[in-house]
C-alpha cells in the first residue's frame, strides 16, 4: 500500500506545472464556448441590474425624505422657497429695494405664493415692469408648452441650489441607465465577439 500522499500544495504544483508544459508547448489554447459567453453575459447582467436597483432605491429614498421634510414644514415655510422675500421691508427706498447676494430685488404686490395669505413678494422686476415680465414669461411657456402662468413666480428664480436637485437626480438616473447601456454593449461585443455594425 504505497499510497502518495496528496497535499494541496502538491496539486497546485503539479497543475501549474502542467499548464506551463502546455504553454510551452503550444498546445494551451483558451476557448470559450457559447455557454461560457453566456455565463459571462448572465453575470455581467446580473451584477448590472443590481447596480440599477441600488441606484433606483436611492433615488426613490431621497425623493421620499425630500417629501417628507416638505410635508413636515409649516405653513410658515414655504418648502425651500426662501422666506424673508415674503415679508415686505419697508426701508423707504424704490419699490422697497432690497440687495441680497449681490442682486437686487423689488417688492410687487401683483404676486401671491401658494399657501401665503397676504399679496406681494420680493422679485427682480420693479412693479412697473410686472405686466411686460408676465408676457415674456407667458411667451417662454408658450414656446416650452407649458400652460400660462399665473402671477406667482417659479422659486427657481430664488434658491437654484434646491431646484436643480430634481435635475440633477434625473440627469444622475439618465446618465446610469446610458451606463448601463454602453455597459452592455461592450459586454456583447467583447465577450460574444460582436460587433457595432
Amino acid at each position: 500500500m504505497d499510497k502518495e500522499i496528496v497535499t494541496p500544495q502538491s496539486l497546485m504544483d503539479d497543475a501549474g506545472t502542467y499548464y506551463t508544459n502546455l504553454v510551452g508547448s503550444g498546445a494551451w489554447k483558451l476557448e470559450s464556448g457559447k455557454h461560457a459567453q453566456i455565463i459571462a453575459l448572465t453575470t455581467q447582467l446580473s451584477e448590472l441590474k443590481m447596480e440599477l436597483q441600488s441606484i433606483a432605491k436611492n433615488a426613490s429614498d431621497k425623493s421620499k425624505s425630500t417629501g417628507q421634510e416638505k410635508s413636515s414644514s409649516s405653513a410658515k415655510n414655504y418648502g425651500n422657497f426662501e422666506q424673508w422675500r415674503l415679508t415686505k421691508v419697508n426701508n423707504g427706498a424704490e419699490f422697497n429695494m432690497v440687495e441680497k447676494d449681490g442682486k437686487k430685488y423689488f417688492w410687487c404686490d401683483n404676486h401671491q405664493y401658494p399657501g401665503c395669505e397676504t399679496s406681494g413678494m420680493y422679485v427682480f422686476h420693479k412693479p412697473t415692469e410686472h405686466d411686460a415680465w408676465k408676457a415674456r414669461k407667458d411667451e417662454l411657456n408658450k414656446k416650452r408648452g407649458k400652460k400660462s402662468s399665473g402671477t406667482t413666480p417659479a422659486p427657481a428664480a430664488s434658491s437654484a441650489a434646491s431646484v436643480s436637485s430634481k435635475p440633477t437626480s434625473t440627469a444622475s438616473t439618465n446618465a446610469s441607465k446610458l451606463s448601463l447601456a454602453k455597459s452592455l454593449q461592450e459586454a456583447l461585443m467583447t465577450t460574444a465577439g460582436l460587433t457595432k455594425h
